[in-house]
Order: structure tokens, then C-alpha cells, then sequence
């Protein structure tokens, strides 16, 4: 793993354990494993445009030490520091470790975060159809409680600021969980689901709450009574289910993570037909 994936798995699990949520920490491995896993793919790529430049003039680039000289102002820690900034038009493209990170020392704002999830759930949910509601209001006042708890010292964790959505089979005070259907009455869940509470408790932004299969009894979500959801990489294609609001979240930046459900396949299938593992 990386040491920014290593530092996030480690400062999570501990926090997960203090809680008395040891079941939590095989998700958490599992979510540093896929971003291990994104991140050695993105490397693999930039090295081999790095060899290709480097071919063209002879293995050096014009100013750079001899081959197998490091620079002398180069800091032998170099990869414990965070790379530059995200344009705030790009924020939606950090990984979850890395806006954690940021949020953490200050470098990032979890409004600004927010925002720019909430810019993409403009852009793209007409056409994707992820999220069934939208919990704009909440998530932005969310946001600037972070930034001013993180700003007072009162850090809460790896999930502190990080916009979150929710599969709406998943019970969220003050919002009405569909399950997919028009058949459960309409009305707002009178208490947070236990991973709800937890997400709060942790910090975390909720961000609103995502499309799935009709009471996740599929694995396409196509069957909705909110429309279909539609794969980010081929609208024309399904993005897998039960759980496939989810991943097109995650996918397209429309939140950092999402809480899907899983029974035989919900959170794997749409996760791998969205790309993301």
C-alpha cells in the first residue's frame, strides 16, 4: 500500500476499534485495497510515459541528474508529502485517503468538498439518474460543522468532511427511504439506521441517497419505479446492482464513498460494471 493509503487504513481501523466496531475493519481493508489497487494502475501508467519521454532524449531529461544520482536539493522524504493542490472544479477526483488527509491539515475545506460533489450531482444525475434525493441543505451545514470542528482541533476521524451517499434501502432521519419503490408509504424515517448514526458520529457529510435495484432484489438496477441507472462509462449499458446508484456515485465523483448492501453480489457487481475495481 501506499504510505497515504497506510496512514488512512491505520488511522481508521484504530478509530473503528475504539468504537467497538471490529466488524468494520475488513470493509476498510477491503476500501485500501481497491485504492492500492487504482493508485499502482495510475503509477504503472505515468512510468511508462515517463520511460517514453525519457527514451526520446536518451534516458535524462534536460537539468536532471545522472542516472542513479538523485538531485542534491531533491528531500529524501518526498513521498510523505502531499502532492500539489486539486483545481477546485477537480476536487470530486480525490481519492478518499488523500481528501482526508487534506481536510485533516487544513488544506482542504469539507465545503469546498462538498460543493463540488453537489456540482456534480447537478452535471450528471439527469443523465445517470444515481440519486433518488438529494440532501443539499443537510450535507452543506454538515460541511461547515466539519470545517469549523477540524479548524478547533476536534478532529473525529478518518471520515471527518467526506461527502457520503447512502443506498435509499438505508434509514436516514428526516428522509424518506424508498427502497426503490412507490409502494412503502412516504414518510421520513423517524431514526438514523445504526451505519447512519455511525457515519454521523464519525463526521461524515451525507450527501443524499442513491437509486438501486426495486427493494434490491436485482443485480441490473434497470428496475426502479425512479427510472434506471445508467452506467457512467456507457449510458446505454447497465451499471450493475442492487447497489448501482452507489457505485455511479463513487464512480463519477458525485460522493467520495457509498453505502451499499450486499447479499449476493449488490455491492461487487456494480462495482466492477462501474469500474472501480
Amino acid at each position: 500500500m501506499t504510505i497515504g493509503v497506510e496512514r488512512w487504513l491505520a488511522s481508521a481501523v484504530a478509530d473503528v476499534r475504539a468504537r467497538g466496531l471490529e466488524g468494520a475493519v475488513p470493509v476498510l481493508e477491503a476500501f485500501a485495497r481497491g485504492m492500492t489497487t487504482l493508485r499502482a494502475a495510475d503509477w504503472n501508467t505515468n512510468a511508462e510515459h515517463a520511460a517514453s519521454a525519457g527514451a526520446d532524449d536518451g534516458g535524462r531529461s534536460p537539468g536532471s541528474p545522472e542516472a542513479g544520482k538523485p538531485a542534491a536539493d531533491t528531500p529524501t522524504n518526498a513521498a510523505r508529502e502531499l502532492p500539489p493542490p486539486v483545481p477546485s472544479d477537480d476536487l470530486h477526483t480525490l481519492d478518499i485517503a488523500l481528501a482526508s488527509e487534506r481536510l485533516r491539515h487544513g488544506t482542504l475545506s469539507s465545503l469546498a468538498l462538498t460543493e463540488s460533489c453537489l456540482q456534480q450531482i447537478d452535471r450528471l444525475n439527469p443523465q445517470l439518474n444515481a440519486f433518488i434525493t438529494i440532501t443539499r441543505d443537510e450535507a452543506l451545514g454538515a460541511a461547515r460543522t466539519a470545517d469549523a470542528e477540524i479548524a478547533r482541533g476536534e478532529w473525529r476521524g478518518p471520515l471527518h468532511g467526506i461527502p457520503i451517499s447512502l443506498k435509499d434501502l438505508i434509514d436516514q432521519q428526516g428522509v424518506v427511504t424508498t427502497a426503490g419503490s412507490r409502494v412503502p408509504e412516504r414518510t421520513a424515517a423517524a431514526q438514523d439506521a445504526p451505519v447512519t448514526a455511525v457515519l454521523r458520529r464519525a463526521g461524515a457529510v451525507l450527501i443524499g441517497k442513491t437509486n438501486l435495484h426495486e427493494f434490491a432484489f436485482g443485480t441490473t438496477s434497470d428496475e426502479s419505479a425512479f427510472g434506471p441507472v445508467r452506467n457512467p462509462v456507457d449510458p446505454d449499458r447497465s451499471p450493475g446492482g442492487s447497489s448501482g446508484g452507489s457505485a455511479v456515485a463513487v464512480a463519477t465523483g458525485m460522493s467520495l464513498a457509498s453505502i451499499g448492501t450486499d447479499t449476493g453480489g449488490s455491492i461487487r457487481i456494480p462495482a466492477a460494471a462501474c469500474g472501480l475495481v
